[in-house]
């Protein structure tokens, strides 16, 4: 190549840099005010989330005491949690439910995208989909209901055996589901 080919190619490459700057230019001029209003509260956000992050980054390098003031230790607290066997096991735990939360997640997802597609029996089978979700507040309501039944339910059992009286307003069966 010779030394005019090599302008060319530099030429353009600054043609392209001028063009891509000069269009986040033009958008940085037309929506200067909505970024400055996005300011005040992407800092508050980032201190939200950066000083207790850097605090605890302090703080694991201190021994601390209930009373009293903290103490230098430098990497002890590491030394001691790469040699302890429960942090192995709970990192383990950690790390599967976080590999099956994502497995689910596209699964989740790929069965979404399917449904999507299908025209016939669509609204049966979004019905079906959402049972699972369904059955947790279910299940748990059918317990709670029980629980609190005045004259089946041991909570009510138990408070009569300790000596206290139902009044009214709690033996009655429409105070159940304003208290689930």
């Amino acid at each position: 190549m010779t030394s005019s080919d090599w302008t060319i190619i530099d030429r353009a490459k600054s043609v392209r840099r001028y063009s891509r700057l000069d269009e986040i230019e033009s958008v940085l001029r037309d929506h200067w005010f909505s970024y400055l209003l996005v300011v005040p509260i992407a800092l508050f956000l980032v201190s939200l989330m950066w000083f207790p992050f850097m605090r605890g980054i302090w703080m694991s390098f201190h021994k601390w005491p209930f009373v009293g003031e903290p103490q230098w230790v430098g990497l002890d607290n590491y030394t001691f949690l790469m040699s302890w066997d429960v942090f192995f096991t709970s990192m383990k735990a950690t790390v599967l439910f976080a590999t099956t939360t994502f497995i689910q997640l596209v699964v989740a997802l790929a069965a979404a995208l399917a449904v999507s597609q299908i025209s016939r029996f669509k609204s049966v089978i979004n019905g079906v989909f959402l049972i699972p979700y369904a059955m947790p507040p279910l299940v748990s309501g059918t317990i709670w209901v029980y629980l609190l039944e005045p004259d089946l339910g041991p909570v009510f059992g138990y408070l009569t055996k300790w000596g206290c009286s139902q009044s009214r307003s709690t033996g009655q069966r429409t105070v159940i589901p304003p208290s689930l």
